[in-house]
């Protein structure tokens, strides 16, 4: 009976043999996941140059093997933090740019504390300052979100960002004041990708492309506000080279040039919008160029200039750019605008609207533009306040703007 159980155990819990290599190939795995693990690297402090700042950030970052990310943690001051530039900040590497040790650069976000909590400006004082502040080299990858780029003053291009063929993400930021003799009041790209959604584009200037200027990239633009830039083409947006411009659920308003194209120039690109408004161009006119357009859908083009057959037109009765809650300022839709509940709902219910408006706002109604008439307005703030520029919304705040909103409001 003893050796019936034996030749059991035996069977049942069968010895194996020990490789050493087995061990070899765990530890390298391991080592491996530990190796790619996106390493943070946290701002604190607010000076131009030294330890804990910005730009030591971005330098650790491009010589750090792997996908990196930078914060920010100020142990003193209080918001709205703003890092004052003297000269523009390290250029983001190419991702596959080797490192010393192993490995490549990789990717980099900045995560910021919100755009009206974060501002990184180049205004230092100096008239004569003649720099801009991100710069992207091919094959560089940039994320950005919740901080306000200004203050930039150059003789060259890209006045907050310039990206020479490679990829960057804007979100939930604003890039404002910012100017150029070139190309790119606002952004420059060159070739490259770029990304913005649920931003403000304002009050930048340049000859080309006051707020976005792109010649032969590729721009996406959704639920953001383009207003208040000038250039001598192209103030909100110029498109160029072969280049393809996707604008969704965007206002683009108040915008001028000097030759054509207040709103949009769109010179040998494509252009795919939809669910937009194009408007109150002070001078250019809406919309100017001789490229294509590939998508016109469900537009709100005031002057008409938009070539096709997908747009009403008409003053789109819109609210000045200021605090409607929500991260950016943004320009609300008033009563009485033929943009409320014009839009194309199949769109602005899928990617990358997602059936948001700019302020991350539910889309109750299929409205033209960034910002959506809806009518619940959140209290985020226990404080008693009254401050546009806060990126919170007050009681106070909330029973004012019901005060002002179309319908029965909650």
């Amino acid at each position: 009976m003893f050796d019936f159980f034996k030749s059991l155990k035996t069977f049942a819990f069968p010895r194996r043999k020990f490789h050493r290599n087995s061990l070899f190939k765990k530890l390298n795995l391991l080592g491996l996941e530990e190796r790619i693990t996106p390493a943070n690297f946290v701002v604190s402090s607010r000076f131009s140059t030294g330890a804990g700042s910005l730009r030591e950030a971005i330098t650790l970052a491009n010589t750090t093997a792997g996908d990196d990310q930078i914060s920010f943690n100020f142990s003193s001051g209080s918001s709205p933090y703003t890092i004052t530039l003297n000269s523009a900040l390290p250029t983001i590497v190419s991702a596959s740019t080797p490192i010393t040790g192993g490995g490549t650069a990789g990717t980099v976000t900045i995560n910021g504390l919100g755009a009206s909590s974060l501002i990184i400006s180049g205004d230092n004082g100096n008239s004569g300052r003649d720099f801009n502040i991100f710069n992207i080299n091919p094959g560089g990858n940039l994320s950005i979100s919740g901080v306000t780029v200004s203050g930039a003053q150059t003789s060259g291009n890209g006045g907050a960002f310039s990206n020479i063929g490679g990829k960057l993400t804007v979100s939930n930021s604003t890039i404002s004041g910012n100017s150029v003799n070139g190309f790119g009041g606002g952004i420059n790209n060159n070739g490259g990708t770029l990304t913005v959604t649920n931003s403000t584009i304002s009050g930048n200037a340049s000859n080309f492309g006051g707020g976005i200027n792109s010649y032969g990239g590729t721009v996406m633009v959704t639920n953001s506000t383009i207003s208040g830039n000038s250039s001598f083409i192209g103030g909100g947006i110029c498109n160029a080279n072969s280049g393809t411009l996707t604008v969704t659920n965007s206002t683009i308003s108040g915008n001028s040039a000097a030759n054509a194209g207040g709103g949009i120039s769109n010179n040998g690109g494509t252009l795919n919008i939809a669910n937009t408004i194009l408007a109150n161009s002070t001078s250019g006119g809406d919309y100017a160029g001789t490229g294509s357009v590939g998508t016109n859908t469900n537009n709100l083009v005031e002057d008409g200039s938009l070539p096709g057959t997908g747009e009403i037109t008409g003053d789109p009765f819109l609210g000045p750019l200021q605090n409607n809650g929500g991260p950016t300022f943004t320009m609300a839709l008033l009563n009485g605008s033929p943009a409320i509940g014009a839009g194309n709902a199949t769109i602005s219910n899928a990617t990358p609207v997602n059936g948001l408006d700019q302020r991350g706002f539910s889309r109750t109604t299929s409205d033209i533009g960034a910002y959506a008439v809806n009518n619940l307005i959140k209290v985020t703030t226990t404080a008693d306040t009254v401050d546009p520029t806060d990126g919170v919304t007050s009681l106070r705040e909330a029973i004012t703007l019901a005060n002002t909103t179309r319908g029965t409001i909650k």
